[in-house]
């Protein structure tokens, strides 16, 4: 592996794309001080990840960017790329040729690049310490590097001969396990807090969920204990309601014949009435044959009235009975007027109560025919629902239809009673129907809600409508009873005062015999009257006998066929009581079954998995458990919403936590282990390559000063380290971090750490050997055999000398450029000289010029090929 190029563009005086070839020997830069030589060497220092401005030879990161000059503006971006000969695999990359590049910009910016791609700063590192490349120390030696070499601290002097001894690889790795393992302890940290917090919450969700499975436990039970008792119930209540509506279907078809029945002697009675022609005149003679005995008997009342008369004799005494007729008279015709005014108010009432009668009779046909209409609407809404009920409703309508027709047919003969419990019947069918529709789709029930409105309003008026006709019919009833009443006192009152009158006018005659012979001729006038009477009553009553003979056979036969029909009515009348009975019967079932479809709601209980079948169903020791397993629900209490869900996520969560804190440990218990192997080995390399190191450096020292001896001499002491423990609050929070810290101490640090490393030399005929008293020339020919002998034992791929032999003089120049010829085998070297004996040695000579516009240019001229041009 070497450096086969370089190209630099932007970077500090190379503000043109420079490039810069090499081979695998000894080239030589060479120009005037201030040209730009050393930045070469800055640029592949730079290229190389330094990011060290002093090393650099600037103050700030935009000062690697060519800043411009007089003539040429300043530029945006510098980027250095160096091409590495890999096909050795020196680096581990699958390419024969690598290239670095480094790029930055104005605003701070800044990538690495390998081979096109990006890549990090530590990928980089990484890669050169595998190839045994160190640029912060032997690889690259700046102008001021020599002499601090011999002055750096004893850590910077360690860092130094760590990467001479080529530990410095295993020195990154161990550094990149020390920080994995410190992660690593913080995840191992992290870890154990969080499951200690999710711990307690595990807890609580483990025992919610076993509440959840015996809720589930109980829920299943309760499930199949409510669908075999709901179930059985349904069940057993629709054979019910089939077993009533099979009897109502008998009792209906019962009540058919018997209403054809009943039709058919109803007609048969019609006919008899038809039949009849005479009845009216039975009637007529009936009435004149009853006046006539009321004639006759009213003349008999008179003769003995005045039969009383002749036997009393006319005194002063009568004068005084006159009086007390004419107070009679009085008070009679003063009785019928009144009579005669309360007759003229209650027939003017009988009126007035026949009007407001006539209008609620047409009132209640309006009603009749309303409900007719609303059956109608109701068949009409039957007819369009799909409900799986749809079939149950039609027969219910059927049934209201039948209801409404009974009510219809019978309406003026049916008692208040009767009305009552018919209006009834029909409010309970319509409200079971009302419900069925309920679930019906949004239109169906939004027609079925008018007519249910309309029909409402209807039945609120039928109570008081049925009441007001009922009322209205008994006080005309009671007024006619009435009117009849005083009618017949009227007639009293005019038979009285005909005889007052009479009396008064035999009271004033003074001619008492003339009054006895009128009084007799009166009597003898009643008695042909009476024998008249006498005489016609025989022959009404003859031609009634006659009548009433004819008549016979047929009142027999209307009386047979009322009496049968009377017989058929009370038969229909039971039936119908009984069909009543029946459909109150099926709507109390009904309501119950939708009390339990509302509780089977209410349960949330599924109907497809009603067992119907269930059979032998103890009700109530079912509902005994049914009840026990509600309870037991209900002392379980409520549950949180998606705890299995978070009881699952945290679950795994925890079994995940244990897992990586598994895994965590192991790895930990990995890095430690790697720790430890990489600490022996780089202790084992640095010892082993340190050794060669020092006796090569005394090889070296030996030539460049002909003579004397050098040596490395590595100084150590026990590591302790401790822990302040002042600021904790507990004994044994201060024993765990006491042990943390103890045992990262023991990872980052060697049993026995290296304190400092002492250069001890022996000039050749002096006797120094403190390095404080060596003149510069001493110190810089120390350095270099120092630098020699890492090259010669630990050679990095290719070396950057920047002006190392500038403060030796010829003769010593002489000799480091031997040594340089010496090594050139084992590693590529590129120096950036002023000194001619290391110019000599050089195959390749670049020359470094800067123009006016302060811009470095590159001249180059190979001695082979010029050699060649030469002896042509």
């Amino acid at each position: 592996m070497f450096l086969k190029k370089i190209e630099i563009q932007g970077f500090k005086s190379f503000a043109h794309k420079t490039e810069l070839q090499f081979n695998r020997n000894l080239t030589s830069i060479v120009g005037p001080n201030g040209s730009g030589k050393s930045n070469i060497s800055d640029a592949i220092r730079w290229v190389t990840g330094e990011q060290s401005q002093k090393l650099l030879r600037t103050k700030k990161a935009e000062e690697i960017i060519f800043a411009g000059s007089d003539k040429k503006s300043k530029l945006g971006m510098a980027e250095v790329s160096i091409f590495l000969d890999n096909k050795n695999k020196k680096i581990p990359l699958d390419f024969d040729e690598v290239v670095i590049t480094r790029r930055i910009f104005r605003n701070g910016e800044s990538e690495y690049i390998i081979n096109k791609n990006k890549v990090r700063l530590l990928d980089i590192q990484l890669l050169l310490a595998r190839a045994n490349f160190g640029q912060g120390n032997y690889s690259i030696v700046g102008q001021g590097m020599i002499d601090s070499i011999l002055n750096q601290s004893s850590a910077s002097r360690k860092d130094f001969f760590d990467e001479a001894t080529g530990v410095k690889e295993y020195q990154i790795k161990k550094e990149k396990s020390q920080n994995k393992y410190i992660s690593t302890q913080n995840n191992l940290k992290q870890s154990n807090l969080i499951l200690n917090e999710i711990s307690p919450r595990l807890k609580y969700l483990t025992k919610q969920v076993n509440k959840l499975k015996k809720q589930e436990e109980t829920k299943i039970q309760l499930e199949e204990l409510q669908n075999n008792y709901y179930g059985f119930i349904i069940s057993e209540m629709n054979t019910k309601i089939k077993e009533i509506e099979q009897k109502l279907k008998e009792k209906n078809k019962e009540k058919e014949n018997l209403q054809i029945k009943l039709e058919h002697e109803q007609s048969e009675i019609e006919k008899e009435k038809n039949k009849n022609t005479y009845s009216r005149e039975f009637s007529d003679l009936q009435l004149e044959y009853q006046k006539l005995i009321d004639t006759r008997n009213n003349l008999s009342h008179d003769k003995v009235v005045y039969q009383g008369k002749l036997d009393i004799e006319f005194s002063s005494n009568g004068k005084s009975n006159l009086i007390w007729l004419g107070n009679h008279k009085e008070e009679l015709e003063k009785e019928y007027d009144q009579n005669e005014s309360e007759i003229t108010n209650e027939e003017k009432n009988i009126t007035s109560i026949q009007i407001h009668l006539d209008e609620k009779i047409v009132k209640q046909e309006n009603f009749i025919s309303k409900i007719n209409e609303i059956k109608s609407q109701l068949e009409e809404i039957s007819n369009s629902n799909t409900n799986k009920d749809s079939i149950n409703i039609k027969e219910r309508i059927k049934r209201l239809n039948d209801s409404i027709q009974n009510v219809v047919k019978n309406i003026k003969n049916l008692s208040k009673d009767e009305l009552e419990k018919e209006f009834y019947f029909i409010e309970k069918e319509v409200q079971y129907i009302n419900k069925s529709v309920n679930n019906e789709n949004s239109d169906v029930k939004t027609k079925y809600e008018e007519v249910q409105k309309e029909f409402n309003k209807y039945l609120s008026s039928k109570d008081s409508l049925v009441n007001e006709i009922f009322e209205l019919k008994n006080q005309k009833n009671i007024i006619e009873n009435k009117l009849t009443n005083l009618k017949r006192r009227q007639e009293d009152i005019k038979i009285k005062l005909n005889k007052i009158k009479i009396d008064i006018e035999i009271s004033n005659s003074e001619d008492k015999s003339k009054n006895q012979k009128q009084i007799e001729e009166m009597i003898g006038d009643i008695d042909k009257k009476t024998e008249i009477l006498n005489e016609k009553i025989s022959i009404s009553k003859k031609e009634i006998e006659n009548l009433d003979k004819k008549n016979q056979e047929n009142r027999n036969k209307l009386f047979d066929a009322q009496k049968q029909a009377q017989s058929i009515q009370n038969a229909l009348n039971i039936i119908n009581s009984e069909i009543q009975d029946l459909n109150i019967n099926i709507a109390r079932l009904q309501t119950k079954k939708e009390d339990i479809d509302n509780e089977i709601k209410y349960e949330n209980i599924d109907l497809e998995k009603l067992n119907y079948n269930a059979k032998d169903i103890d009700k109530d020791y079912s509902l005994s458990q049914i009840n026990k397993y509600k309870n037991q629900s209900a002392q379980i209490g409520e549950i949180e919403e998606n705890v299995e869900e978070e009881y699952t996520k945290v679950n795994e969560k925890y079994e995940f936590l244990e897992k990586q804190l598994t895994d965590l440990e192991e790895a930990s218990k990995n890095l430690k282990r790697i720790i430890e192997d990489l600490e022996i080995k780089i202790e084992e390399r640095f010892n082993t390559n340190f050794k060669k190191i020092n006796e090569a450096f005394n090889k070296y020292f030996q030539v460049l000063f002909e003579g004397g001896n050098a040596g490395l001499v590595i100084k150590k002491e026990e590591n302790i380290k401790t822990t302040n423990t002042e600021n904790e609050n507990s004994e044994e929070n201060e024993e765990e971090k006491e042990d943390i810290e103890n045992e990262e101490s023991n990872i980052y640090n060697d049993r026995k750490c290296i304190a400092d490393i002492i250069i001890s030399v022996k000039i050749p005929g002096k006797k120094l050997t403190s390095m404080n008293v060596l003149s510069g020339g001493e110190r810089s020919l120390t350095s270099i055999a120092l630098i020699c002998a890492i090259i010669d034992n630990n050679p990095s791929p290719f070396v950057v000398l920047d002006e190392v032999d500038a403060a030796l003089d010829e003769a010593n120049s002489e000799r480091f450029a031997e040594i340089v010829d010496m090594l050139k085998n084992k590693t590529q070297f590129i120096c950036i000289t002023h000194n001619r004996a290391t110019m000599h040695k050089s195959n390749t000579l670049y020359g470094v010029t800067m123009d006016d516009n302060g811009i470095s240019k590159i001249l180059s001229i190979s001695f082979n090929e010029a050699e060649k041009y030469s002896e042509q």
